[in-house]
């Protein structure tokens, strides 16, 4: 029984290092994001050739520009000091 309860041990603390580096990639992702632009290009150029090696559809790589040009502008918005995300 308590190889089970190491096992849970090292999975849960695991599993929190996980959370802390997404945690830690997501505030630097939205801060580039908001703060540079060529990274907000960057990211649509990568977006849509990812979709372009998925479908050829322009329809589908028309709505994935745009998807993703509105995520960008919600992140500029909530970056204004009205809106500052504070850590969850």
């Amino acid at each position: 029984m308590n190889h089970l309860r190491h096992a849970w041990q090292l999975m849960t603390a695991h599993a929190r290092r996980v959370v802390e580096a997404v945690r830690r990639w997501w505030r630097s992702h939205r801060e580039r994001v908001s703060g540079e632009s060529g990274y907000a290009e960057a990211f649509t150029a990568v977006l849509l050739a990812a979709v372009q090696l998925v479908t050829d559809s322009h329809r589908i790589r028309y709505l994935t520009h745009e998807l993703v040009a509105a995520y960008v502008a919600v992140l500029r918005a909530l970056s204004h000091p009205r809106y500052r995300w504070e850590d969850a």
